[in-house]
Parts: structure tokens; C-alpha cells; sequence
């Protein structure tokens, strides 16, 4: 992981400014840190992220996700193939001969599981890396707490996961009975779609949380970003160590970094996204003083 990072960081270092962190370190560093733990080969990475990018596209037709979902199997069974003709140290090489090998799951089952760990950890990390840049140069005063050691950024991390919540909304349930929620009658036989987003906003929880609000608080935060009991992302732990590693990273190589326009209004967000995120976030590296 700190390879990846060190190297978008140097490729960064030599780009002209102003520089899209969004499409050059948000998105590159998730897509690099998953290549590397499945194995996908160095030559084949841009082809991985192209496919991934149009894998998670909203917007796509019923025709065009079709094609892209068969795209994106195509191109996992190509990896397995090529893990078993020539086994490396990876994730997919283990799963193909501790799993697939030993007949304790198929084919499908391990394509499926494939796509469980890149769309869980790829576009909803890039979300947060580049939301979590924005927060920090927008709020200077808490990006110096961190800075200073008087709040780390674990805790940072949390708190940006449960502020923005770019997963929004829970799984789709129908009731089995009758309910009652906060004097709200549920029906049995209705649907529900419960709101990620304003469980980790309940004011009574834990009190003014908008954007503007932000700050790193002294403890550790709990939220519902990563799901609750056995219903949690497999992910989790993965994309905490990617957004704090990426995060101070970051702020340490490129430390007089500023937004080219810091009005919120002009951000530029992803509309063709199942996950809340920036489409753009352009910054100066080094501004001239």
C-alpha cells in the first residue's frame, strides 16, 4: 500500500498544476492497492480500473451494464486462468488453489466473490479519499490538530467515514410483520430502504454533524458507515488503513497544497455513481506564495 501511494505522490510531484486529485490519487490509489493484492499484472491494470470505473456506472442502459458486467466475469476468469497456469504470491492465487482447487467453491463462486472484494473497497474508498482531502483543506484548523498530534488521524479517518457516508442507503428489506418505528406504522408486506446517511446524522446521537460542523473528535467515533452485528463490510479494515495512510501521505509530501476554488457550491460531484463522491478536485501542489 505505501508503495502505491509513495509512487502516485511522485507522479503527482511532476505533473503540471493545477492537478486532479480525484482522477490521480483518489481514484489511482484504491485501484492500485486492489491490483496488487489480487495480482492483477502490472500490464493489465488501466484495462482493471476501465472496467471497474464502467462496472459502477449508474447511468449506463440496461443493455450497456449488461455488456459491462460480462466485460468485467470475462476479464476475472482471464485471471484465473492465468493464476493457474502461473501461480504467484496474490490473493486470487490463494483463493484458486485453497478454494476452487479443492472443490470447495466453483467457478462462479469465486467470480462472485471477486467482484464482492472490488466494488466494496474500490469506488467507495475513492470517494472518501477525495472527500476526505476536500473536508481538511476546507477545515485548516482541524487538518493542524492532526498535524500537531493532538487528534490522529484514525479517529480523522471515522469521522469522515460517518459525515460523508458515501454508502447512503442499507440494504433493501420488505417487513415481515407489523412495526412501529419513531411512531412511523410499517406495514407487513411494505418496502424499506433504510438511510445509512441519516443514521450516522441522528442529532441526538451525535449532535450537529453537518459539513460545515466537522471536526476530529478526541475518541474514536461509532456510525453505521460499515454496517452493524454480521451485516459489515468485509472491507472495512482495508479501506481505514488505505484513508488514513493516503490522507497523511499527502498532507506531509505536499504540505502548502490548496483547492484552486474552495467554494462549495462549484464542487463537482459524481452523478453516475451508486456511492457518493467528488468527479473532480483540483488543487495546487505547490502555489507560488
Amino acid at each position: 500500500m505505501g508503495e502505491v501511494i509513495e509512487a502516485r505522490l511522485d507522479a503527482m510531484a511532476t505533473m503540471p498544476q493545477p492537478v486532479d486529485l480525484v482522477e490521480n490519487f483518489a481514484l489511482a490509489v484504491p485501484s492500485g492497492v486492489i491490483s496488487s493484492i489480487l495480482g492483477v499484472p502490472h500490464e493489465e491494470e488501466q484495462r482493471f480500473q476501465r472496467l471497474t470505473e464502467r462496472f459502477v456506472t449508474t447511468t449506463l442502459t440496461p443493455e450497456e451494464l449488461t455488456q459491462s458486467a460480462a466485460d468485467f466475469v470475462a476479464f476475472c476468469r482471464e485471471l484465473i486462468e492465468l493464476k493457474k497456469a502461473e501461480p504467484q504470491d496474490d490473493l486470487i492465487t490463494r483463493l484458486v488453489t485453497d478454494r476452487l482447487e479443492a472443490g470447495e467453491i466453483d467457478m462462479d463462486q469465486l467470480i462472485g466473490m471477486l467482484i464482492l472484494l472490488v466494488f466494496g473497497g474500490h469506488d467507495t474508498t475513492t470517494g472518501l479519499i477525495g472527500l476526505g482531502i476536500f473536508t481538511l483543506l476546507k477545515h485548516p484548523d482541524q487538518l493542524e490538530l492532526l498535524r500537531s498530534g493532538k487528534r490522529t488521524w484514525e479517529n480523522a479517518a471515522e469521522e469522515l467515514v460517518r459525515i460523508h457516508s458515501v454508502a447512503r442507503s442499507g440494504p433493501r428489506r420488505i417487513a415481515s410483520e407489523d412495526l412501529e418505528v419513531n411512531g412511523f406504522v410499517v406495514r407487513k408486506g411494505e418496502g424499506v430502504i433504510p438511510s445509512v446517511l441519516a443514521a450516522n446524522h441522528d442529532e441526538e446521537r451525535f449532535g450537529p454533524s453537518r459539513f460545515t460542523d466537522f471536526t476530529v473528535p478526541e475518541q474514536r467515533p461509532s456510525h453505521l458507515a460499515f454496517g452493524f452485528g454480521p451485516h459489515q463490510c468485509l472491507g472495512q479494515n482495508l479501506a481505514r488503513a488505505e484513508i488514513v495512510t493516503a490522507l497523511k501521505a499527502i498532507f506531509d509530501r505536499f504540505p502548502r497544497m490548496r483547492l484552486v476554488d474552495d467554494r462549495i457550491p462549484e464542487v463537482k460531484t459524481r452523478q453516475d455513481r451508486a456511492f457518493w463522491g467528488l468527479r473532480e478536485l483540483l488543487v495546487d501542489l505547490e502555489p507560488a506564495d
